[in-house]
């Protein structure tokens, strides 16, 4: 009997910390993609490094699925009411440029990465009312507020240290692949933003 709950218990463990199934490379794109929309491209790598950021605190940029009852970005059933009660007729004309047109239910969330992401995009522009964050601690301070707030574990230090372990490389290998002349002053901005050595 031991044995047996044991067996369970370690399949269990393994089964949790599966993660989402996705790519870093393709995750970073989705988020850039998904924020291009949402924010129309404004301060687009401010929204950029506060969602990646809060996946990579939440769920290891994909890689931990926790208790697994949740999706990739850990939208709660309380957050996702929470947009759904704001999604505006415009909002809704973006989901459907990002291709959902019909009404989102909560499960889905679990299903689709993209739709995840696009719902943290969302609760951050209805919580923020579209004011970005300035820099990297201001994201950390934003996520504990908003998005962890005072009943989780979760503290600012936390978002900076697991961005900076797993979501960082992706975005600046993101940044600086993608870099057209239009794009340089977003990836300076960037840079400065996480202040980081990286060179433009």
């Amino acid at each position: 009997m031991k044995i047996l709950v044991t067996l369970f218990l370690f399949i269990s463990t393994m089964i949790c910390a599966a993660g989402y199934n996705v790519e870093p490379e393709d995750l970073v794109e989705d988020i850039h993609e998904i924020n291009t929309v949402i924010f129309e491209g404004k301060n687009i790598e401010r929204w950029d490094i506060l969602i990646n950021g809060t996946i990579s605190t939440e769920t290891l940029y994909g890689t931990y699925s926790g208790n697994g009852h949740l999706s990739l970005a850990q939208i709660s059933k309380d957050g996702f009411g929470y947009i759904q009660s704001r999604l505006t007729k415009e909002d809704k004309n973006k989901l459907a440029l990002l291709g959902y047109e019909k009404d989102i239910k909560f499960e889905e969330l679990k299903k689709d990465n993209r739709l995840a992401i696009i719902y943290c995009s969302l609760y951050y522009k209805y919580k923020l009312q579209e004011i970005p964050p300035k820099d990297l601690e201001e994201c950390a301070t934003i996520w504990k507020k908003y998005y962890n707030t005072h009943e989780g574990k979760g503290k600012p230090k936390d978002f900076i240290v697991k961005f900076k372990k797993y979501g960082m490389k992706y975005v600046m290998a993101f940044y600086t692949d993608n870099k057209t002349k239009s794009e340089t002053l977003s990836l300076k901005r960037a840079f400065k933003m996480l202040a980081t050595d990286y060179k433009v």
